[in-house]
Formats: structure tokens, C-alpha cells, sequence
């Protein structure tokens, strides 16, 4: 019996140093690894413009007279795409109410309830869809709704509504 509890002594002994050891080995490496990719890291090019990207700004301000908002170091904006025309803003935004009569809104081909907006002329048309109005008949939110449309944007799809009155 006591050749079996040497051996288990030993057995318990070794295994606590070869636990105590993996411990020790473990921090070790983790503070080599920790130095090291801090460094690798710090040096990195491609990690570095990725890490910018994720950092930028979403927005930049341009303040008349000075660099139009461009950062020393960055690139122009690109250019605005093109005005889409008044058919496609009508198919994309106008149609969702213009198309079936949508709180008022008159539809499009229906002679009868455009012709009084007609006979208000273009401008007031304009002025309506650009800033909202409240009707008789229903109302009109600003822009339609679609705030991301310019006002030329606005003018085209009212031009393209009209001309189908005619």
C-alpha cells in the first residue's frame, strides 16, 4: 500500500507542475502574442486604410469660400448623378398615390379632377408639390413624401403628370 501511495504522490505532484506550467506557458505566449500584434498591427497598411474607413466621417460640411468640404488628403466627391426624368420620378414615388387616388390625390388621366389644378397654373402646381398642401378634396404631403427629391426633381414629375392631362 505504500508503493501505491508514493506513486499517486509522485502522479499528483507531476501532473500540478505540468498544470502550473501550462498556465505559465499560456500567459507567456499571450503576452509575446499581445506585443507583437500591437506592433503588426500599428505597422500595417492594409489595416490601417481599412480601420480609416470604419472610422471616417459619414458627412463632411462645406462652408462657402473655403475647400468645399474637401479634406486635405481625401478625394473630390464624386460627381451628382443625373436629374432622372419626370416619367421616372412619377414611376418611383408619384404612382403610390397618383396612381389609384390615395388621400385625394387626383389620378393620372383623370381630366376631370385635374383640370381645376391645371387651370391654377404650373406654378402653384409647383409650389403644392414642393412644400405640401391641405385641399378640399385630400392632401398633398411635401414632396410627396419622397423629402430626397429635389425640387427640380419635383417640378420634372409634376410637368410629366400635367402633360398626360392634355
Amino acid at each position: 500500500m505504500s508503493d501505491d501511495r508514493t506513486f499517486l504522490d509522485k502522479f499528483i505532484l507531476i501532473l500540478g507542475l505540468l498544470v502550473a506550467s501550462s498556465f505559465v506557458i499560456y500567459y507567456v505566449v499571450g503576452a509575446i502574442i499581445g506585443e507583437t500584434q500591437d506592433t503588426f498591427l500599428s505597422e500595417d497598411k492594409a489595416y490601417q486604410e481599412e480601420l480609416a474607413k470604419r472610422i471616417a466621417p459619414v458627412a463632411r460640411v462645406a462652408i462657402a469660400g473655403q475647400s468645399g468640404g474637401i479634406t486635405p488628403g481625401r478625394s473630390k466627391p464624386e460627381p451628382a448623378v443625373a436629374a432622372k426624368s419626370g416619367e421616372d420620378i412619377y414611376n418611383s414615388s408619384c404612382v403610390a398615390c397618383h396612381g389609384v387616388g390615395i388621400a385625394g390625390a387626383p389620378k393620372v388621366g383623370d381630366t376631370e379632377a385635374w383640370a381645376p389644378r391645371i387651370d391654377q397654373g404650373l406654378p402653384t402646381l409647383y409650389e403644392h408639390a414642393i412644400n405640401g398642401y391641405q385641399g378640399n378634396t385630400g392632401m398633398m404631403p411635401p414632396k410627396g413624401g419622397a423629402m430626397s427629391l429635389s425640387d427640380d426633381e419635383i417640378k420634372a414629375a409634376v410637368d410629366y403628370m400635367a402633360q398626360l392631362y392634355n
